[in-house]
């Protein structure tokens, strides 16, 4: 029977019916041919490591550029379809079969494409340009242009080969024992019942401090019993990268912050500088924390209250067709085909949010490459947290949809900016529901959710982003022990809460997923980056008027052909490695906070 606050079941049957589906065997069959034809082409264009420079040659690294794009078409068809099913039950053996075999089809494009990266990155300029001047290649301009950049960190052709082999069975699998113990684990709650982390996830958010409390300490329990594992695949992938950026320091040292601020599109120095401001401002969301505590009538916040409901709230619990129809009701506000773009994705049935006690814990979006059509993930319970992590979610899922005409290598932006349009969607939301608030006690639920998100961006993910740089600096010595990785979380924690908090998440490093994640390291700055940067975007709303919608989508459709200062100077006219631009964002926040204050202060609750 379903539960009257469960959110809906989503449809994945469009790309493929079942596992035996002729689609997804055609499919499988045509990604065989795909890499036989990339090795076969490849083969041609090296002697002895050496591009060639021939006409010929030039011709077959842009075929292979086309056989490339229909071959990562396919296989992010199949991972995705694979990871959807494996989300809902990450018992189901025959998802994990595919996922592994979808991860294999990734390893076996990536071995195949090293003759070809290779020619692209050493080519001589004048090759280079020719070999760009044909239109299909000339879409991908920017993203080859990023690869270039790498030359210096290129190895052999056989380590290339032979790393992105070994890369399957190495940080691969740690990920994926990662996913399977998370989705297997089962929390011994207080109330006797025994729930999967994301339905165990609910009870933070429990209006009872009790309540809250014997939850978080029955997941941290249920953590610690798989400690041992967990601290070796988190050891073993940030030890398996350091290894790696240690070979490619040929030419210049490669540190580990330089992969992903690569990959995020930014520089170091709008990292740091980002970083850097958010650390001298930070206690605008420490005063959110104590406002809190005031409210709930304790001294000090526990970890387990970070979430919790604010006192006397009359709107407790939102109906997921109610949920919709504020999220539709705040994008029509921006542009009505943005509303719009809310109904496609209920009557296209591309969001799931049942309950399920197999269920990973989280909340992601992702997409079909085949189709162009996204799926919002997330276990939906009716809280106002769930409300707005919905709105991040159709608004990761709306950025997509805007470039659904694209070429395809233009369409896979990095995650800096990717948060850009969930964050924005997520801020309209909760403006609409500031907007619709008439009395205090209508209005505190939702100026504590906005609030709340300073402590998030502002404390929580600096707090992740310190521990990751401890944890990186400290493992090129040795692995770590689960004594060293809890130390190390709570003083990151104890650097940015302070006292705000009566005691500190140890177990956090082993419970947060986005440490664990094989492809891609610090997936923790972006939030913050984007946070800021959407803060900037919906700042311009006003002084824009009519023209804001335009300027929007046209930001959003070059978040994958442009780094992110680039995109901030066309689009925005401001300098990002400046700090004017994140201390006008912080600015925002501090008037979002000091209105939460306010109404704490009238209601002295």
């Amino acid at each position: 029977m379903s539960k009257p606050y469960e959110g809906p079941e989503w449809d994945i049957a469009s790309e493929y019916s079942d596992f035996g589906d002729k689609s997804l065997v055609d499919d499988r069959q045509l990604l065989s041919n795909y890499f036989e034809t990339i090795a076969s082409l490849g083969e041609g264009l090296l002697e002895a490591g050496i591009p060639k420079e021939e006409k010929s040659h030039i011709a077959d690294a842009q075929q292979i550029l086309s056989v490339k794009n229909k071959a990562l078409i396919l296989v992010g068809n199949i991972n995705t379809w694979a990871n959807c099913i494996a989300s809902v039950d990450a018992k189901n053996s025959q998802a994990r079969a595919l996922l592994a075999e979808s991860q294999s089809f990734k390893a076996r494009l990536g071995v195949a494409l090293q003759d070809w990266q290779r020619w692209v990155q050493l080519v001589s300029s004048g090759v280079y340009q020719e070999f760009i001047e044909v239109r299909e290649v000339a879409a991908e301009a920017y993203t080859l242009s990023r690869l270039r950049l790498l030359s210096s960190q290129i190895l052999t052709l056989e380590e290339e080969k032979m790393l992105k082999t070994l890369e399957l069975n190495g940080p691969t699998a740690w990920g994926n024992l990662y996913d399977i113990v998370s989705g297997g684990m089962n929390v011994a709650m207080p109330d006797g019942k025994s729930l999967g982390l994301a339905q165990a996830a609910a009870y933070m958010e429990n209006s009872d401090v009790n309540v809250r409390r014997k939850a978080w300490l029955a997941q941290n329990s249920a953590w610690e019993e798989q400690e041992e594992a967990v601290a070796a695949g988190l050891n073993a992938i940030a030890g398996w990268r350091l290894d790696t950026y240690k070979m490619r320091s040929v030419s210049t040292e490669l540190h580990f912050l330089d992969p992903p601020c690569h990959q995020g599109a930014i520089s170091r120095l709008t990292l740091d500088t980002m970083m850097g401001t958010v650390s001298e401002n930070n206690e605008v969301a420490r005063e959110v924390l104590k406002a809190q505590a005031a409210c709930l009538g304790i001294e000090q916040l526990g970890p387990w209250d970070l979430f919790a409901p604010p006192p006397g709230s009359k709107v407790d619990l939102w109906l997921f067709d109610d949920a919709i129809k504020l999220i539709r009701d705040a994008f029509a506000k921006v542009d009505p085909d943005m509303g719009s773009f809310v109904d496609i994705m209920v009557e296209n049935r591309w969001i799931e949010g049942s309950d399920g006690k197999s269920k990973r814990p989280g909340a992601y979006c992702t997409r079909f490459p085949k189709s162009r059509t996204p799926r919002v993930y997330m276990t939906y319970a009716g809280g106002i947290k769930d409300v707005i992590t919905l709105a991040h979610e159709l608004g990761h899922a709306f950025h997509g949809w805007v470039m659904r005409d694209m070429p395809i290598s233009q369409t896979w932006y990095p995650m800096t900016l990717a948060e850009t349009a969930s964050i924005f969607a997520q801020t309209v939301v909760l403006e609409e529901l500031r907007n619709r608030g008439r009395s205090q006690s209508e209005l505190l639920p939702i100026l504590w959710s906005d609030a709340r998100e300073a402590e998030a961006f502002l404390l929580n993910i600096p707090a992740r982003y310190d521990f990751e740089k401890a944890l990186y600096e400290k493992r090129a010595a040795g692995p770590l022990s689960i004594a060293e990785l809890k130390l190390l979380m709570e003083k990151s924690w104890r650097d940015h809460y302070r006292d705000c908090l009566s005691e500190m998440n140890k177990m956090f490093w082993a419970s947060k997923l986005h440490f664990h994640i094989s492809g891609i390291s610090f997936y923790n700055f972006p939030y913050t980056f984007g946070y800021l940067f959407s803060l900037g975007v919906f700042s311009r709303q006003k002084s824009l008027g009519s023209d804001f919608y335009q300027s929007y989508i046209g930001l959003l459709r070059n978040t994958g052909r442009m780094t992110a200062e680039d995109l901030a100077k066309k689009h925005m006219g401001v300098d990002l490695e400046d700090s004017q631009f994140w201390n006008e964002s912080i600015n925002i926040v501090r008037v979002k906070v000091n209105r939460f204050k306010d109404l704490v202060a009238e209601i002295r609750c």
